[in-house]
């Protein structure tokens, strides 16, 4: 398996596998192609993006992309005064890497995968200067939580934030309530292969 930065080339890959693993539980969420598209061309024109993708051979089994916080008002608004200096210091000089988007394809799941992307992520944010870490991800899984508690350094969940957002279950659309949790912690200055 290798991890690399995305390829224009990629595109139709990730949307694809964006919309499959978007579809299962417990997120059920539809996307049009377009959409997608534009989402992500609109991120690559973000400096300080960093988008990785996991290919086996020709194929791409897992995406993990990260960027500044400072793009996220709605993520900021719910982090809290911080009484941690250091903490407050990283945040007012925007030294904060969002962990946006980490999926892989759901036969490949199990095999470290999302790991192996996560400290990627983590290691070019590190180089490029960047010393906390926050990610949202959904009280349902527990699984994403506890990889991040045990990469990042002091981490530790600073807010919930109930989530409203249009799911297909069953062919219906509804709107469906999800708690979602932010979790902060320290980017390891060393981080092990």
């Amino acid at each position: 398996m290798d991890i690399r930065t995305f390829q224009e080339t990629d595109i139709e890959q990730v949307i694809d596998l964006y919309q499959s693993c978007f579809h299962e539980p417990p997120w059920f969420e539809t996307f049009i192609d377009s959409e997608l598209r534009q989402y992500f061309i609109e991120m690559l024109s973000w400096p300080e993006i960093i988008f990785l993708t996991a290919k086996e051979g020709k194929k791409i089994v897992g995406v993990g992309i990260g960027f500044s916080l400072h793009r996220k008002s709605d993520i900021q608004r719910c982090i809290p005064t911080c009484r941690d200096s250091e903490v407050r210091h990283h945040l007012l000089r925007q030294q904060v890497l969002y962990m946006a988007e980490l999926f892989v394809r759901k036969e490949f799941r199990q095999f470290g995968i999302a790991k192996k992307l996560l400290k990627a992520r983590l290691k070019v944010g590190y180089d490029r200067g960047y010393r906390l870490a926050v990610v949202r991800t959904s009280v349902q899984q527990s699984i994403i939580i506890n990889l991040y508690q045990r990469l990042l350094v002091d981490s530790c969940i600073i807010a919930h934030q109930p989530v409203v957002s249009k799911k297909m279950i069953n062919g219906i659309a509804k709107e469906e309530t999800d708690e979602r949790v932010l979790l902060i912690g320290k980017i390891p200055q060393h981080i092990s292969s």
